[in-house]
C-alpha cells in the first residue's frame, strides 16, 4: 500500500511514524493509521466490491467484523435508493409491457 522511492512495499513502524509525522504536520489530532482500513473498506464497497470479497481482503473470518468496515457516503447511499427506483419508473413498466407483449 505505501511504496518507497523504487516502488518496493514500506512494512513495520517505519510507515506508521511516517504517517503520524505526516497527521503532525497537517495539524490533524483525531486520525489514526486503523482508520485507512475503514477509509479503503469504505471506497472498496462504493466503488462495486462485495462484503465477501472485502472480508478477504482485510482478512476476518467474521463477516460481521467486516460490516463495521464499510461506511458508505450519504451520497453513495442515494445512488443505492435510486436503483430502487427505477424499478418503479413508467420506462421500466413500458420495458417489461413490451416483452410480456412479444411472447
Amino acid at each position: 500500500m505505501f511504496c518507497n522511492e523504487n516502488g518496493k512495499p514500506r512494512k513495520g513502524p517505519k510507515v506508521s511514524k511516517s504517517f503520524d509525522a505526516s497527521l503532525r504536520r497537517a495539524g490533524i489530532r483525531d486520525a489514526t493509521f486503523h482508520d485507512l482500513r475503514h477509509t479503503f473498506a469504505s471506497h472498496y464497497v462504493m466503488r462495486g466490491g462485495t462484503l465477501a470479497g472485502l472480508q478477504k481482503r482485510l482478512g476476518h473470518e467474521d463477516i460481521k467484523t467486516t460490516m463495521r468496515y464499510a461506511h458508505p457516503s450519504k451520497e453513495f447511499d442515494k445512488e443505492e435508493i435510486n436503483l430502487l427506483n427505477e424499478l418503479t419508473s413508467p420506462k421500466c413498466h413500458k420495458t417489461v409491457t413490451l416483452k410480456k407483449a412479444n411472447l
